[in-house]
């Protein structure tokens, strides 16, 4: 009789950064510093937030995925 253990990889769990208001690349760069993966980026016209700057994010900050 053999008996095989395995160890399983650590997945540990990373929170998401609050990136409204950053600039595209601040935000980019906080995801991936935080071991994220950059998603689908869509442009969208604001009244109150400048030009270049993150006005939505999905999924919300602050959750661990």
């Amino acid at each position: 009789m053999m008996l095989f253990t395995f160890a399983l990889p650590t997945v540990k769990a990373a929170e998401v950064p609050d990136v409204f208001g950053l600039t595209q690349t601040a935000a980019e760069e906080a995801i991936v510093a935080a071991g994220l993966t950059v998603g689908t980026v869509t442009t969208a016209n604001s009244a109150t937030q400048p030009i270049g700057t993150v006005i939505g994010q999905e999924p919300s900050a602050g959750i661990n995925v």
